[in-house]
């Protein structure tokens, strides 16, 4: 992914830049968090203080039209964007991954749950068809109790 054509405009009056650019990418288009990370990386600011406002995926792929504010502080950051924006906006942490070890005992306690689950849902299953099969004899029985009736 690379950002190019970077256009910057000071706003001093709300204490940011605000920036359009194209982002220049091969595969599928990158996450916010990605493209939070390489602007920040370009205009050597923090990740934080980045805001990308609008994403634009230009028709025939690979690239994409930027929208972003960069914030000089963090207050400033509070006092002029909502808070969805500033939730959208945070850099997502990577989960780390397991040790092999953790993996295989968490692999093994799942199939244990999964079993004890099971074995309680086929009792009620034999239950049923017990008791559908009860039914079915007394509907045969009943004709002939009627019969002998009349």
């Amino acid at each position: 992914m690379k950002i190019e054509n970077l256009e910057k405009k000071e706003n001093a009056l709300l204490n940011r830049d605000e920036v359009t650019a194209q982002v220049i990418f091969s595969d599928a288009t990158p996450s916010r968090s990605d493209v939070i990370k390489a602007l920040a990386a370009t205009t050597k600011s923090k990740e934080d203080l980045v805001i990308v406002r609008k994403m634009q995926g230009n028709y025939g792929g690979g690239s994409a039209t930027l929208a972003a504010h960069i914030y000089k502080d963090r207050a400033s950051l509070e006092n002029v964007e909502r808070e969805y924006m500033r939730t959208r906006n945070t850099v997502k942490e990577e989960p780390k991954a397991e040790p092999a070890e953790e993996k295989s005992e968490a692999a093994e306690e799942k199939t244990e749950e999964s079993s004890e689950k099971e074995a309680p849902a086929e009792k009620p299953a034999k239950e049923a068809e017990e008791s559908s099969e009860k039914e079915a004899e007394e509907k045969k029985t009943e004709p002939e109790a009627k019969k002998e009736g009349e």
